[in-house]
């Protein structure tokens, strides 16, 4: 009943059969006609605790106990940054089960926090002490980010057509996977003129682009995805 209630405006299902309570980030309930209210004008502070929040940060909770969203919302943050399996630890059970008792006193502790912020806070502290914590995951070599990242991979070409009678080359311009720190270093050479329509290319007009220019830019365009 009481995780059916507003503390804001007092209303229950009894007086509101469709009442839809929201949790926010600190772990405060509120009902939907509250959080409209008081959020209309953008941000203000959380009438529970004073943490400045938005409507967009509310969010309808799972289980209706708040203790229990809140220690599931907690375990998943935890999981996310110091998750491990068995087999990290190399099959040493007694390291393993050092790993889950340290997870278990870190829910336990962090539960006691405030809000999600400080949970963060808590986490980024724990990241920081690197492996002096055995919560933190042994680091890996990330794909892509080796020095030579584009050596023994397939290479297959993308590029612009050019028309030539009844024949379409492509031209070759990057590798299927590519590092974006490295597109800048990709030299790209068309093996062919490559074909613009007409009127489109006005290099005596003012304020016009030259050939080079567009061919240029359409060839950039290639890696940028915003383009």
């Amino acid at each position: 009943m009481e995780e059916r209630r507003c503390p804001v405006c007092k209303s229950d299902i009894y007086l509101n059969p469709d009442i839809v309570i929201y949790i926010s980030p600190c772990f405060h309930r509120m009902c939907e006609s509250c959080m409209f209210r008081i959020f209309s004008r953008g941000q203000a502070p959380c009438p529970e605790c004073g943490t400045i929040l938005r409507k967009i940060n509310y969010i309808k909770p799972t289980f209706e106990d708040i203790t229990v969203e809140k220690e599931c919302k907690v375990r998943r943050i935890l999981l996310r940054a110091f998750g491990r399996e068995e087999e990290e630890f190399g099959g040493d059970s007694a390291k393993y089960n050092d790993y889950l008792e340290k997870f278990e006193e870190l829910v336990f502790e962090v539960l006691e926090l405030k809000n999600e912020s400080l949970v963060k806070e808590k986490v980024k502290k724990i990241q920081e002490m690197g492996q002096d914590s055995i919560l933190n995951p042994t680091p890996k070599v990330m794909p892509g980010k080796t020095k030579n990242v584009l050596q023994g991979r397939k290479r297959q070409g993308y590029g612009l057509a050019s028309e030539d009678g009844n024949k379409t080359q492509k031209i070759g311009i990057i590798s299927d996977y590519f590092d974006p720190e490295e597109l800048p270093r990709i030299v790209v050479e068309p093996t062919k003129k490559i074909y613009l329509p007409k009127g489109f290319l006005q290099p005596n007009a003012p304020g016009g682009l030259s050939y080079n220019t567009i061919v240029s830019l359409a060839i950039s365009s290639i890696g940028n995805p915003n383009i």
